[in-house]
């Protein structure tokens, strides 16, 4: 018997393109769990893996046959709903109240370990302290350098003939960025925290799963 994301994926590989964006628009928008940093660029796989980790098994199938009906596949949604139940009756179903508390327990201890491990990123010196150490990183790991040029350039902080070395088209993003952060690295920490404010906002994703 096939597993749940065996069948939420076969499930899943029935959508286009687009209506693989709306299934994902429907998860994003109706689960607080679920996060936007989460469904960028996900993949079928990856959507999936989301999903249970997220739902567990029998709550992702519920999810995905409730957002399949909204989205008008109906017989899809029934083909999902009739293979899950077909596996259903070779497993004992357990207590549900004792499966729900264990799945909320699981999800607390979850969000409480990514709040311990979230960058505290708020006052000017955190800021350029996070600068300072992470510079190296950042020039790696930052890809939305021209539309950080252009807030750099709009608050002043760079200088119009430093803007057209750094978006030059001949450039990778990776020379760009260290361009902007041997620039940066000149100013003093006030200057240091409005860059870190800007990456805050343009690349959100990037620094809420930040890693060493």
């Amino acid at each position: 018997m096939a597993s749940v994301k065996e069948m939420l994926k076969k499930s899943l590989d029935e959508l286009g393109s687009a209506e693989l964006k709306t299934f994902q628009w429907h998860l994003l928008n109706d689960h607080e769990c679920i996060s936007k940093c989460d469904m960028e660029n996900a993949d079928r796989l990856k959507t999936v893996d989301i999903m249970v980790a997220c739902f567990r098994s029998e709550e992702a199938v519920k999810i995905a046959v409730n957002i399949l009906r909204k989205m008008n596949q109906n017989l899809l949604a029934e083909k999902l709903e009739k293979k899950h139940k077909e596996g259903s009756t070779s497993y004992p179903v357990g207590n549900n109240s004792d499966a729900r508390t264990t799945r909320f327990s699981n999800l607390k201890s979850v969000s409480t370990a990514t709040e311990k491990d979230k960058l505290c990123l708020n006052t000017v010196e955190e800021k350029a302290t996070f600068f300072d150490d992470n510079w190296s990183k950042l020039i790696q790991r930052v890809k939305n350098v021209k539309t950080i040029a252009d807030r750099l350039r709009q608050q002043k902080i760079i200088q119009p003939e430093q803007y057209s070395e750094i978006t030059q088209d001949s450039l990778t993003s990776e020379k760009s960025m260290r361009k902007i952060c041997e620039i940066i690295d000149n100013h003093n920490n006030a200057v240091k925290a409005k860059f870190i404010s800007i990456l805050q906002e343009e690349e959100r994703c990037l620094l809420e799963n930040w890693s060493d």
